[in-house]
């Protein structure tokens, strides 16, 4: 491992979370992000399930219109 990825890897976590209605929920099945100069593995990503695909619009839709509402500053 070089220094560069070594620092990333201390910043950034290599598992990310889906992040629906204020939760963080790990799900089973996963992507990979590859670096493209060494191929190896940077870190994972969620894929939703229809259901928590679903949960995420519906979620989006709940706050839009609160959000919406926000100024700058406050969003």
């Amino acid at each position: 491992m070089n220094k560069a990825q070594a620092e990333l890897e201390s910043v950034f976590p290599t598992r990310f979370p889906l992040a629906i209605d204020g939760e963080l929920i790990q799900t089973l099945d996963r992507g990979q992000v590859i670096n493209p100069a060494t191929e190896s593995v940077l870190a994972d990503y969620p894929k939703a399930s229809k259901h928590e695909f679903e949960a995420a619009i519906a979620a989006a839709k709940k706050a839009f219109g609160p959000w919406s509402r926000l100024t700058w500053g406050e969003r």
